[in-house]
């Protein structure tokens, strides 16, 4: 068991107080101290005896001494210097705690087997740059529970036709099977966010259509960048009404009209040789 019991809401306001921390805004850092939605992700995330685990910006440590209660084996990369000694001096002794200081988007995770586990409450301010960190790294994830702000987690979930939909949501589309799995109250947090987060699995796709993502990606990308115009008025060098008709939609559909399909659909019209 851990030093400490950090869901306990008296307990990490004590340890956390004694220990004369500050929490910074602009790390994004909303501690999750309700012992409940805890339960519910270690659940969601099947953690077993022996899982490792990669937590990404691990905070009060609630979540962290969980899943090292059930067992797992955790690298949790935390960026602020004060909250990292805190989390050693409490969690520290632990063989199974792995403490990796510093920036995630700049971390070296090659020594992380194939089949590790994403399961974090991610830093809200970076949340795109972390998944696609993760749609980088591919195989190397059998699976990532993730808690988003629920304004992000509509783009990742939105499905054609939807005004949410985005670059981003066609984005996840191609590189993650997605699920929606609960809603987390403010309440649940310290300080009280004012907004609602959610749950949400992101699990990698094996087999990607493409092997130049990054081209498609970037056309997607291009094809969003006037969102409200028709995607004919975007792309106005490329027969894009006709190619539009020519896969089954709408000649004069907007983007966010396209599922990820009927994208790439589009674009193997326009480059057959990629």
């Amino acid at each position: 068991m851990s030093k400490f019991n950090p869901t306990k809401i008296s307990e990490i306001k004590k340890v956390w107080d004694n220990e004369g921390f500050t929490l910074k805004k602009g790390l994004s850092q909303n501690f999750l101290i309700d012992q409940n939605i805890v339960d519910k992700i270690i659940t969601a995330a099947t953690i077993t005896p022996g899982d490792v685990v990669l937590e990404i910006g691990p905070g009060s440590g609630a979540l962290t001494a969980s899943l090292l209660d059930k067992g797992a084996i955790v690298y949790a990369v935390e960026f602020d210097p004060s909250a990292s000694s805190i989390l050693r001096k409490y969690l520290g002794d632990n063989e199974n705690f792995h403490l990796i200081e510093g920036d995630i988007l700049e971390a070296d995770l090659s020594f992380l087997p194939i089949g590790t586990k994403i399961v974090s409450n991610l830093p809200y301010h970076i949340t795109s740059p972390i998944i696609a960190l993760i749609a980088d790294k591919g195989s190397m994830f059998s699976t990532s529970i993730l808690m988003v702000q629920k304004e992000m987690a509509d783009r990742i979930m939105a499905e054609a036709p939807s005004r949410n939909r985005s670059s981003f949501s066609v984005f996840t589309d191609y590189f993650f099977e997605k699920k929606f799995l609960f809603v987390v109250k403010p309440g649940c947090f310290i300080p009280k966010p004012k907004v609602d987060s959610v749950i949400i699995s992101l699990i990698p796709k094996r087999n990607l259509p493409l092997e130049n993502s990054n081209d498609f990606v970037a056309f997607v990308r291009r094809g969003f960048s006037q969102k409200r115009k028709m995607l004919s008025s975007v792309l106005k060098e490329f027969p894009i009404a006709e190619l539009l008709a020519q896969i089954g939609c709408n000649h004069q559909a907007r983007p966010e009209e396209l599922s990820c399909k009927n994208f790439l659909d589009l674009y193997r019209l326009l480059f057959p040789s990629r």
